[in-house]
């Protein structure tokens, strides 16, 4: 059998030719017709009865007592049909996967609590297209270098000038301050071009998932900082009063609303993340 699907990389098709010993282990690899887990069979030279040889390629095999019928449906057209779909399915999959660890990143700097519960607050009351203009209005900015510098200077301006305000709990303005501060440490330039590049990047349409996530966030940001102006809780319940008018101001003022859209991953230290353990997220 020459194709095996990956289960640590979100349903990969994978080819043998690309595999060795080690492969089945590390990318979970399994029969794409029965699920059963296969092992590596390196390209070899077969001697024929006749005394010829043949060569045979890598491929995975079944382990004993089990897949025979599967190695056998592979070679048929309708297997490699089935294949064909796999691979298309598998597509999609990874794409989703790279979304989601996107977010997930972001997630992480956000701190959001009980995201899952005042994003279906949202979506019941404004209904399941109500971010459209919204994501409308970042796919018509155009994204420059510069404008994630300026962006990213008017982020630091208003988390300051949010410090201040006097209906901000002491606790919080404490919080927005650290936040600040952390921020400024690592606005680098190169940080920010990476910034630029996940910009363009949540203009495509590989993004959209993505894209729609982070404006949810804005949104929960939005009442969470009206629950909070009004002494209020910021939990999925309390949450619920403030989504129309959180609504309304963002509608009112797209180009806040754009800001702090950039606002979420322009915060991100990107240029640490995914070189080791301990600075994943940070």
């Amino acid at each position: 059998m020459r194709f095996a699907y990956s289960i640590y990389w979100g349903g990969t098709v994978v080819d043998a030719i690309h595999c060795d010993y080690q492969s089945s282990r590390e990318l979970g690899l399994h029969c794409p017709f029965c699920n059963e887990a296969l092992f590596f069979k390196a390209a070899h030279t077969r001697t024929m009865p006749d005394g010829s040889h043949q060569q045979v390629a890598a491929s995975f095999a079944h382990y004993p007592g089990v897949g025979l019928d599967c190695e056998l449906r592979a070679k048929r057209p309708e297997g490699e049909k089935h294949i064909q779909q796999l691979e298309i399915n598998s597509r999609n999959q990874r794409l989703i996967l790279f979304n989601k660890h996107f977010i997930r990143i972001l997630r992480h700097h956000i701190a959001i609590e009980d995201e899952q519960g005042k994003v279906k607050v949202l979506r019941k009351i404004l209904g399941k297209n109500f971010m459209e203009p919204f994501v409308k209005l970042f796919l018509d900015q155009k994204i420059t270098l510069e404008f994630i510098k300026y962006q990213a200077s008017q982020n630091l301006k208003r988390i300051n000038v949010t410090a201040n305000y006097p209906e901000i709990p002491e606790i919080v303005k404490d919080q927005l301050k650290l936040t600040a501060k952390k921020i400024t440490s690592y606005m680098t330039n190169r940080n920010l071009v990476i910034a630029y590049e996940a910009a363009l990047w949540l203009q495509s349409k590989s993004a959209t998932w993505a894209l729609e996530r982070l404006i949810l966030f804005v949104f929960i940001a939005q009442c969470e900082s009206l629950a909070m102006v009004n002494c209020d809780s910021i939990c999925a319940s309390s949450i619920r009063k403030y989504v129309k008018p959180g609504f309304q101001f963002l509608t009112q003022n797209a180009d806040l609303c754009l800001s702090l859209i950039f606002s979420m991953f322009i915060s991100v230290n990107w240029q640490y993340i995914g070189l080791d353990d301990s600075n994943k997220y940070s």
